[in-house]
């Protein structure tokens, strides 16, 4: 979309989501007679001009901010630098406004033009030209209808998540920088069932291995050695994807999560010639948002990585000899994983305040687990360790790590004095392009022949593996013991293992040596397994599915309990016989609605099943009928036979 020039022109542009953006437009920002006198948050600029006029805002862009005194500081520092601002005679941005002008229109690609030599002071600059340009032109939203809408939402809103959710990378809130104490009187380190002396035991066993354990849940991990995320995409031409519009009303919940990210230090600004959209997801309250990264588009031409992954029905197994268990999250553990350039390049994300790139790991990549659980099976069974060993590997880390601390402040230094009023034609985008420039030492360690040990690593030689001949789900890690001490003499060989390899643990969230744990939406305990209850009841309410599609999500979130139901095949076997015309005008649902009554009632009540023991007698019951086969695996305890798993299968004509 492009300016007439001298008149003002109206023009529209249809939206991803099927509505019509209007906006008035022209070469130069012009007041309007009701804003003429009063506050006008438009920063504009004299095209022949370096200095640039700015006019202060309207009260609806100061309600916009929580405090006045915040707006007023940003619009200082937009106003500053759009005196500062130099460009050649071929350059279009003649201040922060006409940057964003760039920013915010779908025809126009996301500049990459710094506006600040600092990511934050760069960040700040663009969230206040956004909310000026979104107030100065006055956006006006038509929908299909023509009829002019009450508010614009992205068509993402709408989206199927059960479906859609591999694809979509979560921005994580990382806005409360306030430091949590690690707490070793909380309930899930201590409980009744301690005596005085094992609870003194586990609190001088965590506090020898404080180095990995992260109090916060949104910490930053350090990254984990010898690890990497790479994206191969077979040199497929990048894609760019325009930065779809963003509601005025979410433009600050924006601002703050990207500030958090560049502050943690997981993103930074990017040149890069890939750019997935950022969508806006409306959680349940139809109120808060979660704002994603849409990668379908990159994980469909991505190069599936090949390793196996656990089961789930394995991992719930072998777990009848334990009395204590320990449950472990791996804090944050994908963003413990460093980025190779390349898949900095193809993970770099775009939206109305800027062009980014991942610096960890993220959520929403489609290897992102598959290589997070090959970093914790190493770390368990030890397979391979980076060349020259770990303790190598730690020093070249540590030094990578040490130059970059060196370098980035020197790069400050540097640009504070480029900045400094001097004589010299150097502009601060050139002194931008020379720091970023640069080559990284931890980067470069990263790129290097020694940062994957997957790759060049040599067998591991640590006295510290294997841990425990169990393995974990991503970064979900339950083990037992059948007397406290074993649990806990496990719990710190675990911990010294991590150490090693440099993996942290939410020590908010982990439970350390207790009677039962919750683990992949199942309660274990010695007494047996099962299903998580509040899982059970979100299932239980979920009314009657208006499609084939609906009805096939109910299903899914029943298989993943199908050892809990009993005869479930019998009753969905209805179910899963169900076609799209059933669900219109005319389609007979009687029996399918008899059936999804039954199942819904059997989630309800769910009962323990007992861990299977192999040295007690095993019980067997079967049914059987034209269209299923369904039968109960029984073993006695205290005299009676309970259930160890229900099974069955639909039978098909062929």
């Amino acid at each position: 979309m492009e300016s007439s020039g001298t008149e003002e022109q109206a023009s529209e542009s249809v939206d991803s989501a099927g509505v019509t953006i209007k906006t008035n437009e022209s070469a130069e920002p012009v007041p309007t007679d009701d804003s003429k006198g009063e506050a006008d948050s438009a920063v504009t600029a004299d095209a022949g001009s370096e200095e640039a006029a700015v006019v202060p805002g309207r009260s609806r862009v100061r309600e916009a901010e929580d405090s006045i005194s915040e707006l007023t500081q940003l619009l200082d520092n937009a106003r500053r630098l759009s005196a500062e601002l130099e460009t050649d005679e071929n350059d279009d941005v003649r201040s922060c406004s006409a940057a964003m002008d760039k920013v915010l229109r779908d025809e126009i690609e996301v500049s990459d033009v710094c506006l600040a030599d600092d990511p934050e002071e760069d960040l700040r600059l663009r969230f206040v030209a956004a909310i000026t340009l979104c107030e100065d032109e006055a956006i006006t939203m038509i929908s299909a209808t023509g009829e002019e809408a009450a508010e614009f939402e992205s068509s993402t809103n709408e989206i199927d998540l059960a479906d859609y959710a591999h694809e979509l990378a979560f921005l994580p809130d990382l806005t409360d920088s306030a430091l949590t104490v690690l707490d070793y009187a909380s309930k899930n380190v201590v409980c009744t069932a301690h005596t005085e002396s094992q609870r003194a035991k586990l609190v001088e066993m965590l506090k020898k291995q404080e180095g990995i354990r992260i109090a916060s849940g949104n910490a930053l991990p350090p990254p984990a050695y010898g690890a990497i995320c790479d994206i191969d995409v077979q040199g497929h031409t990048p894609i760019k994807q325009r930065a779809r519009r963003v509601p005025l009303k979410h433009l600050k919940k924006l601002y703050e999560l990207l500030k958090g990210l560049l502050k943690a230090g997981l993103i930074a600004f990017s040149k890069s010639p890939w750019a997935s959209p950022i969508v806006i997801v409306l959680k349940k309250n139809g109120v808060d948002i979660r704002l994603c990264i849409d990668y379908k588009m990159v994980n469909a031409i991505t190069v599936l990585m090949e390793y196996a992954m656990p089961l789930v029905d394995d991992l719930l197994t072998e777990l009848e000899s334990y009395l204590w268990f320990c449950w472990l999250d791996a804090a944050s553990g994908f963003w413990a994983v460093m980025m190779t350039r390349r898949a900095r390049e193809i993970s770099a994300f775009v939206c109305a305040l800027g062009h980014f790139e991942w610096l960890r790991m993220p959520f929403g990549l489609k290897n992102a687990p598959v290589i997070y659980q090959r970093i914790i099976d190493n770390a368990l069974w030890g397979y391979v360790q980076p060349w020259g060993g770990w303790a190598a590997h730690t020093e070249r880390v540590r030094r990578a790590e040490a130059a970059s601390v060196i370098q980035r402040s020197q790069q400050a230094e540097t640009t504070n004095q480029l900045t400094q009023p001097s004589p010299s034609s150097t502009s601060k985008f050139e002194a931008d392009h020379r720091a970023s420039a640069e080559s990284d030492p931890l980067q470069d360690l990263v790129n290097g022949p020694d940062g994957d040990m997957f790759t060049n690593g040599e067998p591991d030689e640590s006295a510290l593996t294997p841990v425990f001949k169990r393995r974990s789900f991503v970064d979900d890690i339950c083990f037992g013991g059948a007397t406290f001490d074993e649990c806990l003499d496990t719990l710190s060989r675990l911990l010294a293992r991590f150490a090693e390899c440099r993996i942290s643990i939410s020590f908010t969230k982990s439970i350390f040596v207790q009677p039962a744990v919750d683990f992949l939406s199942h309660e274990i305990s010695s007494s047996g397994i099962r299903a998580n209850p509040a899982k059970m009841a979100a299932i239980a309410e979920l009314p009657f599915p208006k499609s084939k599609k609906g009805m096939q999500a109910f299903l899914g979130a029943l298989n993943y309990y199908n050892r809990f139901i009993q005869n479930m095949v019998v009753y969905g076997a209805v179910l899963y016989q169900l076609k799209d015309d059933d669900f219109g005008q005319g389609g007979d649902l009687t029996a399918a609605k008899v059936a999804f009554a039954e199942l819904k009632k059997r989630v309800a009540d769910t009962p323990i099943l007992r861990h299977f023991d192999a040295a007690r007698e095993v019980h067997v019951m079967l049914f059987a009928n034209e269209w299923a086969l369904s039968s109960m695996l029984l073993q006695p305890h205290e005299e009676k036979l309970h259930p160890v798993r229900f099974c069955g299968r639909v039978l098909k004509e062929n």
